[in-house]
């Protein structure tokens, strides 16, 4: 289960590589900085996954030396748990809105259809927006 989740994670990195670059291919706005620093993120998520795997296995080892460790109490088990399935089911969530967002951007009838879902709401929208005070607008939060 893990190392198939693992796959699919890296599919949807590379997905979102292809469509990322394709996008920019279209905005004709391919930077190497921007690649770079996407490519830094990714590996980010894959440390952050190594030390999810590494939890997991110290979780294993702790519990056959001393089972007590693994009690509910020591909060151990429920990291331990968590491991490498929660985190790359959280990375691969991630990379998957990710290529949707690019496939939303390269093609307009797509964003009008699907783009919805995956968009704050106008309400929540406004919400966030600041009115520069400069402007002689009030801040709203």
């Amino acid at each position: 289960m893990e190392l198939t989740l693992f796959i699919l994670v890296c599919i949807a990195m590379a997905m979102d590589i292809a469509t990322g670059y394709a996008l920019a291919c279209k905005e004709h706005n391919v930077s190497s900085s921007k690649m770079r620093e996407g490519l830094w993120h990714k590996l980010a998520w894959m440390g952050i996954i190594g030390v999810a795997w590494f939890v997991q296995l110290a979780g294993e080892v702790l519990s056959q030396i001393d089972p007590s460790l693994m009690q509910p109490a020591t909060g151990l088990e429920v990291i331990a748990s968590i491991g490498v399935t929660g985190i790359c089911a959280l990375c691969l969530w991630n990379e998957l809105v990710s290529v949707v967002e690019n496939l939303c951007a390269i093609n307009p009838d797509i964003n009008d259809k699907l783009g919805r879902a995956f968009k704050n709401t106008e309400r929540e929208q406004e919400a966030k927006t600041l009115i520069d005070p400069n402007k002689g607008g009030e801040a709203h939060a």
